[in-house]
């Protein structure tokens, strides 16, 4: 399943978008192919916390359909890309990170700054 760059995800927006809701086959295929992927997002194991679906949209053009799982913490999601009924894309999206200071990380030089905004 392929993993989309946020240039990406900007550009199934493009159409439009309306709230939708899932079936419980297309839940069903949600939840699963996101516990399939969950390993390979970073984030902490698919069952240290409840996974639930909690926002769902569909295009405009009627070609995709994108559900919204809940991830670590408030406001970060796996979002999970159903094209033709089938998962075909994922990114993980933490809309809380915009909104948290600058941190500057340097691993080769064990420099770690963190900048507040004020």
């Amino acid at each position: 399943m392929k993993v989309l760059q946020l240039h990406e995800y900007l550009r199934l927006l493009r159409a439009g978008i309306t709230e939708g809701f899932l079936s419980q086959s297309e839940l069903d295929r949600c939840m699963s192919a996101a516990q399939e992927i969950w390993p390979d997002t970073g984030l902490l194991p698919w069952e240290s916390a409840p996974r639930t679906v909690d926002h769902v949209w569909k295009s405009n053009d009627g070609r995709y359909t994108a559900a919204h799982i809940t991830a670590d913490i408030k406001d970060c999601f796996l979002i999970l890309f159903l094209f033709e009924e089938r998962a075909s894309s994922y990114i993980v999206f933490d809309i809380g990170a915009e909104y948290s200071g600058v941190e500057y990380i340097c691993p080769l030089m064990t420099i770690r700054a963190r900048r507040n905004e004020t």
